[in-house]
């Protein structure tokens, strides 16, 4: 039976933008990867606590649960080679953020970039961000 690592991430669209994080030296995925601020879920952690700390700790930007949103298909499951050559299956749920503050932040983890959604193919990206970031933008529009 396949184990999968329960994460989460966050997902934050600016006008024609998206919020994507570059993985830096420090981080587990392989160097100038891009993703959403994610990260796994902690023991006694809801799903949402950690998505809330997972921004936080990535990019210096703060939400709330309410301001916290799920879609249909923010949910995936990927298997994903990591620096120390290994490859490990997450499962990922996607938290669409609607409200946040605060100023971006780069660590020697995690490097926040806002990236025009159509140039997102111009990126070296992990699996299923382009996914997500299209289930969200329907997910938007149907909300309007």
């Amino acid at each position: 039976m396949q184990k999968f690592i329960p994460s989460v991430a966050v997902l934050i669209i600016k006008g024609k933008k998206v919020l994507l994080v570059e993985s830096g030296e420090e981080s587990n995925h392989e160097t100038g990867i891009f993703g959403l601020p994610s990260g796994i879920v902690e023991k006694g952690e809801s799903e949402d606590e950690a998505a809330v700390r997972e921004l936080a700790e990535e990019t210096g930007l703060i939400t709330n649960l309410d301001d916290l949103v799920e879609f249909s298909g923010n949910f995936y499951i990927a298997s994903i080679k990591r620096k120390d050559g290994s490859k490990k299956t997450f499962a990922w749920r996607v938290f669409l953020c609607k409200n946040y503050s605060g100023g971006l932040r780069t660590t020697k983890e995690s490097i926040p970039k806002w990236v025009h959604i159509e140039k997102m193919d111009n990126f070296y990206l992990l699996p299923n961000i382009k996914n997500a970031t299209i289930s969200a933008l329907k997910f938007l529009e149907n909300e309007t």
